[in-house]
């Protein structure tokens, strides 16, 4: 496939799952370069233990890690998502904002 866009969200899929376990999904995969191969035969990550987490973060990841492509959001809308809008941006609470203004047309 290509990358663009739709590649940005799976990533970000992937960021917010290590973000949260301290460790992305199929760590302990070895090599390492043969998660390449078994990202397009598995189901999508998702978080091991999800109880752990708000629906709306758990949501937020579902939405990334869409297998398809096509059923990701895009950045726009991605920046409008709940989770993302919840978030305390302080001492920068102007960023989110600005952000908008620039990317959500």
């Amino acid at each position: 496939g290509s990358y663009d866009y739709q590649t940005d969200i799976w990533s970000l899929g992937i960021t917010a799952i290590e973000l949260a376990q301290l460790n992305p999904p199929h760590y302990d995969v070895s090599p390492p370069v043969r998660v390449l191969f078994l990202i397009p035969q598995l189901p999508p990550p998702t978080l091991a233990q999800p109880e752990l987490w708000s629906p709306v973060f758990k949501a937020f990841v579902d939405r990334c890690m869409r297998k398809e492509p096509a059923d990701r959001p895009d950045a726009a809308t991605a920046l409008l998502d709940p989770f993302l809008m919840s978030a305390d941006c302080s001492p920068t609470g102007a960023v989110l904002p600005m952000m908008l203004r620039r990317y959500a047309g």
